[in-house]
């Protein structure tokens, strides 16, 4: 006995029966052919039978099942086997379910069609007029094209590589160079070669939805200039009494109603695929092959803009979140793929992708070819000594990489961005933060309207038909990435401890070289972290902190205002822009800052423990550093850990001694001893 009975002429039809098997639901598929049955494999419970059937052997074989339900997922266009499954059921008393696909997805296809009731009429129409003809309507009623156009050199046929098929060829009058055998689903790329090709001037198709490839044709028609013939779904027309149809995720629903069973789809494994700089040319033969086996694309608007994507059903997202959302109402969706631009290993969204999809599904990395591969062989310059960074959604603080690398490339998400690195490296020369650069921008690259320009900020040379920096103008919106070269040799290597003569101080206290050193090591910082710098006085912890966390931000915090304006002054005489300055008294307007990693405390005009409960909210496991040099700072200091959950608690004493030469002498002086408390934040409460 099956429990469901499937007359499978579709790619669904397939799906469904192969979703039963793997349910362990009992069930028999009837498929026309030989070709058909070997695309499936049956067990104990669930049956295959090959052969085309009249409606006695229909009646027959329904009855010797027992079947519940019948499926009815037939090719649109066999419209006297649906009618004869109908009779079956309904003299059989048996549950008729309609899968049909869908043929109402298909959107923002060719103007150039003409729609025919019949494939007779769709030759009539093309008999008389000059140019070849494809048919990619299947071999079914090919015989009927090959008895109207009387010239048959005229005709290429796209069948199925079956026997059946082959010989419907033969019989229809057609030579061997104008039969394709070929099994689907074709691209808009594969069906554009074969139109191409064959010199087709039309194309003649049914209206057969998505899974038959129904928008790959058209689209590939433009492209090539043909004009699309399209025969009519039967089902579809007005007029009459029209049956109602489910598609293949309603159908699964309804089965499970009718069965009374969960019917469990596999969870599918998503393909995060890297597409390269834009163009199509430019996509790995991998890449092409899952995205024809993509049966939905997700991504960004601009990545989906791409020709790459023709023809496939689209979706503007790339979160995981949402990604997953629609993967749980659409269970059915098989291959899912997430596209992103160039490599999935260079400032991709791919990787933070992969981690979510940890536990929940299975996904699999595709590389393509960066930006930075592509821009490097289009200018002729070796990549391997650039440092690579991205403004791309992220802030980076450029100009500090410039002062120690000869050669920078950035991503940049379009124009705002363009217009602000150049804005910024302008004033950084005239602040002779960096010294003469050349910079490279390329626009929209690998695509039809690529372009490459070369400027100079700083410096008298200018290149040969270069526009200057004051008359550049993009206002085109497109992906961009830079390339700026440092004209002056020497690296300038940034080291900690920085004198503090350089630094502006006036009458503002100032956290002194050798103590500064110190509070550094202690906070442990990397070249992203978040900071603090709370009673930032000078700035002078701030700018050093900036300088190290050089993709990081640097937050300073001061309530004097004269102390605000010599740290804004001290971070532009350094040239720092990861680091923003405003006049607070904390803990008011520490939580309008990003989650920090470390702070350093070095006045907190009685609020200390209140600071520190404030830091730890917003991080409980970050680093903290204070600085106390009267033993009244130093007390408070300790009575404020000892009621916090802290770890890795460290006090250390600072006694710094510099010469001081007076006459012929040198003599020893001594600087004011400073303590340096240091912990991290602990996950647990303090007992």
């Amino acid at each position: 006995m099956s429990k469901v009975f499937v007359f499978a002429g579709t790619t669904e039809g397939r799906k469904l029966f192969e979703l039963l098997k793997k349910n362990n639901i009992s069930c028999t598929v009837s498929v026309a052919t030989d070709y058909g049955a070997n695309l499936l494999s049956e067990n104990s419970k669930c049956k295959v039978l090959s052969g085309r059937m009249s409606k006695e052997d229909m009646l027959s074989a329904v009855k010797k099942s027992k079947c519940l339900c019948l499926v009815d997922a037939t090719h649109p266009f066999a419209v006297a086997v649906t009618s004869q499954i109908k009779l079956v059921c309904a003299e059989l008393g048996v549950k008729y379910v309609r899968l049909l696909r869908n043929i109402d997805e298909q959107k923002d296809v060719a103007d150039s069609l003409l729609f025919f009731d019949s494939v007779k009429s769709a030759a009539e129409y093309v008999k008389d007029k000059r140019g070849n003809v494809f048919v990619a309507s299947g071999a079914k009623d090919l015989n009927v094209i090959t008895d109207t156009i009387e010239d048959k050199s005229r005709i290429f046929a796209r069948v199925l590589p079956s026997e059946d098929s082959l010989l419907k060829c033969i019989h229809s009058g057609l030579c061997e160079k104008n039969i394709i055998a070929m099994q689907g689903p074709f691209s808009s790329f594969m069906n554009e070669a074969m139109f191409r090709e064959t010199k087709a001037k039309f194309v003649i198709t049914k209206e057969s939805g998505a899974a038959g490839g129904f928008e790959e044709k058209i689209i590939a028609a433009k492209k090539c200039g043909a004009i699309t013939l399209v025969v009519k779904n039967p089902e579809s027309k007005t007029g009459g009494k029209i049956q109602k149809s489910y598609s293949y995720s309603e159908t699964v629903k309804l089965l499970e109603t009718i069965l009374k069973k969960r019917i469990s789809f596999s969870a599918p494994k998503i393909i995060l695929a890297g597409i390269g700089p834009g163009g199509v040319d430019f996509v790995t033969k991998e890449v092409f092959s899952a995205v024809q086996d993509a049966d939905v694309v997700f991504g960004a608007k601009s990545v989906l803009a791409n020709p790459l994507f023709e023809g496939k059903k689209k979706i503007n997202s790339y979160l995981f979140s949402e990604v997953s959302g629609y993967l749980q109402d659409h269970p059915e969706c098989e291959n899912p793929l997430v596209a992103f631009s160039g490599d999935c290993g260079f400032y991709s969204g791919a990787i933070a992708f992969a981690k979510e999809c940890e536990g929940k599904y299975s996904c699999s990395l595709l590389p393509g070819i960066s930006s930075v591969n592509y821009f490097s062989a289009k200018i002729g310059s070796p990549w391997q000594d650039w440092k690579l960074l991205s403004m791309h959604g992220k802030y980076c603080n450029v100009e500090s990489f410039v002062k120690s690398n000869q050669k920078c490339f950035v991503i940049l998400s379009g124009k705002k961005d363009l217009h602000e690195l150049l804005t910024r490296l302008g004033e950084a020369y005239k602040n002779k933060i960096i010294p003469e650069v050349k910079v490279t921008i390329g626009f929209n690259l690998s695509r039809e309207d690529e372009n490459i320009i070369c400027i100079n900020i700083g410096g008298s040379r200018k290149l040969k038909g270069q526009p200057s920096l004051e008359n550049l103008s993009f206002e085109k919106e497109g992906l961009y990435s830079v390339l700026v070269e440092r004209q002056s040799l020497p690296n300038l290597k940034f080291s900690a401890g920085i004198k503090d003569s350089i630094f502006c101080r006036k009458n503002i206290p100032m956290t002194k070289r050798d103590v500064r050193l110190v509070i550094l090591n202690r906070m442990s910082l990397a070249e992203d972290s978040i900071v603090y710098d709370i009673g930032c006085g000078t700035g002078s912890v701030t700018v050093e902190a900036a300088l190290i966390a050089r993709q990081g931000f640097v937050y300073a915090v001061d309530k004097n205002k004269e102390a605000v304006e010599l740290t804004k002054m001290n971070l532009l005489r350094f040239g720092i822009s990861n680091a923003k300055v405003v006049q607070k008294t904390a803990p008011d307007g520490l939580c309008e800052f990003p989650v920090p990693d470390c702070a350093f405390i070095g006045g907190s005009s009685g609020n200390l423990v209140d600071i520190i409960k404030a830091l730890l909210k917003r991080n409980p496991l970050m680093r903290i550093v204070l600085s106390a040099v009267t033993l009244e700072t130093f007390c408070m200091i300790k009575e404020a850990v000892s009621l916090l959950p802290v770890d890795d608690l460290d006090f250390t004493q600072v006694s710094i001694s510099h010469s001081e030469k007076l006459g012929k002498y040198n003599f020893v002086k001594a600087e004011n001893p400073v303590w340096i408390v240091s912990f991290s934040g602990s996950a647990g409460e303090k007992k």
